[in-house]
């Protein structure tokens, strides 16, 4: 079974978490179940607000809501555009989610958008 916590600095409260301590900020690792819950936790943790997220990914906020509440998944293009918003590339994020074993199905059919 692959291990899907993750510790983010100064991040939100979250069911299953234990808070750390490393150096003088406190860590908090997080149980990952989602890929939206991933998405949550990046975006928090750089305090972008889920509109601003959404602007950047040229989506809707509804949208993004979608995506990150585990509603609908992304196409790759918006994929693509999650992770640029993110600070990071595609592969990168791919790489993450892949390591906390949440790969399944991760893209939908861009027809379904």
């Amino acid at each position: 079974m692959k291990n899907n916590r993750i510790a983010l600095l100064g991040a939100p409260p979250c069911p299953n978490y234990v808070i750390g301590v490393k150096g003088e900020f406190p860590m908090k690792e997080y149980e990952i179940e989602s890929i939206g819950e991933l998405i949550v936790m990046k975006r928090r943790d750089l305090k972008m607000s889920q509109d601003d997220l959404a602007a950047e990914c040229k989506i809707t906020r509804k949208a993004m809501s979608n995506i990150e509440t585990g509603k609908s998944l992304p196409s790759l293009p918006v994929f693509e555009k999650i992770a640029q918003a993110l600070g990071m590339d595609g592969s990168e994020l791919y790489k993450e989610i892949e390591d906390l074993g949440l790969i399944g199905d991760l893209f939908r059919d861009e027809k379904e958008e």
